[in-house]
């Protein structure tokens, strides 16, 4: 698990929105030097496929 979102909304707004990120996750992004959004894409599989 990365971490925790937690997000308050009205109607038709978010009104306030929390995110907690585990500590060690933070180190190991820091520690590769690398964010996912920096990594090619990989489609999701089925079993069998």
């Amino acid at each position: 698990m990365e971490g925790l979102y937690i997000k308050m909304e009205s109607d038709r707004h978010v009104l306030k929105r929390y995110k907690w990120v585990r500590p060690e996750f933070v180190r190991f992004i820091i520690k590769k030097a690398e964010h996912w959004r920096e990594r090619k894409i990989t489609l999701n599989k089925r079993l069998g496929e």
